[in-house]
């Protein structure tokens, strides 16, 4: 059968299920009209899933499984040691290269042959957190960790990505390249209630004000196409 990966679906069903208060409450998604596309409905027949990836514009993501199974890989974010070049040892940048090199395989052929190098003793990079998830339960994925998902059955799921004021600067940093009017819209909205911008989010976020309306939405237009993350 083909996946679905729809973002339109999920505002059909807001009246049958819940975001968790817990993550979603402090999403400034919610302080703008017309956000990036982050909210999912998911199908995925059996060996389908997602490449290795992170989840853009420094978002965190909760992944509820409504029917089927799936099993999860995730990578903290890279932690550098105290030798080596910018702080990484050799052996860890050889493991790190190789991770980075995996995001182009299929799920279904990571899983069965990249995955068991990460379990090895040999494995230099970053350990691995590996889970079965089971219909009825949530996962959250921290902002920055690397993830892949593979599909054990049908299932059927519901995503959203989370923008975090934890991670204000390091998204309007990135949205300033990919979603400017987005990041403009955020600015002034987080100003007109009050907060004080980092001087950082000020640079990336502000000075885009200049640029012609068209090509804001036409960016903010690609953002929605470059952040579907493959099916989760």
């Amino acid at each position: 059968m083909p996946t679905v990966f729809d973002s339109q679906i999920p505002a059909l069903l807001d009246a049958d299920y819940t975001p968790p208060a817990a993550v979603e409450s402090s999403s400034l998604f919610g302080l703008v009209d017309e956000p990036p596309a982050h909210r999912w409905f998911l199908v995925g027949a059996p060996s389908s899933g997602t490449q290795l990836h992170t989840d853009p514009l420094a978002t965190c993501a909760w992944n509820a499984l409504v029917f089927g199974k799936k099993q999860w890989a995730l990578f903290p974010p890279r932690t550098p040691c105290a030798d080596g070049e910018n702080g990484f040892s050799p052996h860890m940048q050889a493991a790190e290269r190789a991770l980075d090199g995996s995001r182009s395989l299929t799920a279904a052929t990571w899983f069965r042959d990249f995955l068991p190098r990460t379990r090895s003793v040999e494995w230099c990079g970053p350990p691995v957190l590996e889970l079965v998830q089971a219909a009825g339960e949530t996962v959250f994925v921290p902002e920055g960790w690397r993830h892949a998902v593979l599909n054990l059955e049908l299932t059927v799921a519901i995503t959203h990505n989370v923008a975090h004021p934890s991670a204000l600067s390091r998204m309007l940093r990135m949205a300033a390249h990919v979603a400017p009017a987005f990041s403009q819209r955020l600015c002034r909205q987080l100003r007109l209630n009050g907060h004080c911008l980092p001087d950082e989010s000020e640079a990336v976020g502000i000075q885009m004000v200049g640029r012609s309306r068209v090509r804001d939405e036409q960016s903010d237009e690609l953002v929605r196409e470059r952040q579907k993350p493959r099916l989760r």
